[in-house]
Parts: C-alpha cells; structure tokens; sequence
C-alpha cells in the first residue's frame, strides 16, 4: 500500500466529486463540498484508505495538500460560480500558510476568486494555542477565503472552537437533523444552535437532510 500511494501521489492520481449544498429558502445551489477520492477499485479508494496510508508514511498534510490542489482545478474546469468547500485540518492549515501568496494568484490564475473558497475544519484535534490559530485563520481571510466547521454538536470542544474561531459556516452533525421532526429535545439544540449562529455571525448548515418533514422543520427555521 506504501508503494501505492506514492505512485498514486506523483501521478497525481486522485480525482475529486461534489456534493451539493442547497439554500431551501433561494430554491438554488449555494455551494458544493469537495470530496477527494483515489482510483476506482483500487485499495486506496475512500478518504478513509487513503489517509490510514498517508498517515503510516507521515505525509499525510502533503495527501491533504494535494486533494486540495486536484478539488480545485477539477472545479475550475467546470468554470462553476458556486461557492467550493474544502476540507482541512488543522495541522494542515497551519503548514499551508506560508503558501498563501501563490494560493491566491492560482486561484484568480484559474478564475476562481478566492471568495469563493471555504475551508472546512475536518479534525478534532486538541487546540492548546487558540491565538495561534486565530493568527493563521486571519491570513486566509485576508486574502478572501472563509472558514467552516465541520460536524457541530460532537463533543463539548467544538463549542470553544465556534467562540474561538468565529467561523462563516458551521455544519449540524447529521444526528441532529436524523428525526428533528419529531423529537422536540432535537428540535431545540438546533434551535438553539441557530440563536448562537446569528449572534456570532455564522450560516447553519444541516447535513443529511434525507425527508420532506426535516427540511420543513430546518426550512421554517432558516436553516
């Protein structure tokens, strides 16, 4: 598996599809998430495959950089006017952030503004030096991308983060969202989840919406 991933990495072998993210209020596609992917039938398929690898040869920020890159000249190519969100860690963040210069001339290079990008933190990793990272977030915003958090509502930590970070977009964990149209304990996280959205300035956004009652509910609540 080593072998092939570093083949698979100097190929550029990774190809990238989309998920959309719908705005139910606008009736329209607001954005669409980034979803990284190895060669077909293969053992280095899934996120999941290729990252276990990445991390047993220590590249993993370098696998993470590289479906950055390939996430973002495959949407080029379809010349979208959509929003992109790509995920990242954390470590990640913080290694790419002497690359922000060329980031921002590739991305007007390919005619996509970088207003149109949003990093998606993907990793509940442990932030013992949150002034750091504010540090790190605020370079990103300079040049115009935004900042989302990823599954909202998994632990206690991710509340510190949402104070911390102050991100544009926070994703509701599918959990809460699965039955929120008729368990009222749920219904009221989220409610909740939308007040404290409003007032740190962030945009909910629910994940695995799979029936008409739930996105009656998230609609009637502005999500």
């Amino acid at each position: 598996r080593s072998r092939a991933l570093r083949r698979l990495m100097e190929d550029r072998g990774l190809h990238a599809v989309y998920q959309p993210i719908l705005d139910v209020r606008q009736g329209r596609h607001f954005a669409c998430e980034a979803l990284i992917r190895g060669p077909q039938d293969s053992e280095l398929h899934t996120p999941a495959q290729l990252f276990a690898a990445a991390a047993a040869e220590q590249c993993t920020h370098e696998l993470e950089w590289l479906a950055v890159e390939t996430a973002i000249l495959q949407f080029a190519e379809q010349h979208c006017a959509l929003r992109l969100f790509l995920n990242m860690s954390i470590g990640c963040l913080h290694a790419s952030r002497k690359r922000l210069v060329a980031v921002r001339q590739d991305l007007l290079r390919l005619g996509v503004p970088p207003s149109r990008i949003v990093i998606e933190l993907t990793e509940n990793e442990s932030v013992t030096d949150f002034s750091d990272l504010q540090e790190t977030l605020l370079d990103f915003r300079k040049i115009g991308i935004q900042i989302a958090m990823d599954d909202m509502c998994e632990g206690f930590s991710n509340l510190r983060m949402w104070s911390e970070v102050r991100p544009e977009f926070v994703k509701i964990d599918r959990h809460f969202v699965s039955g929120i149209d008729t368990d009222p304990l749920k219904l009221h996280f989220v409610r909740a989840m939308h007040e404290i959205a409003d007032a740190c300035g962030s945009a909910l956004i629910a994940e695995g919406v799979e029936t008409a009652e739930q996105m009656a509910v998230l609609r009637e609540l502005g999500i």
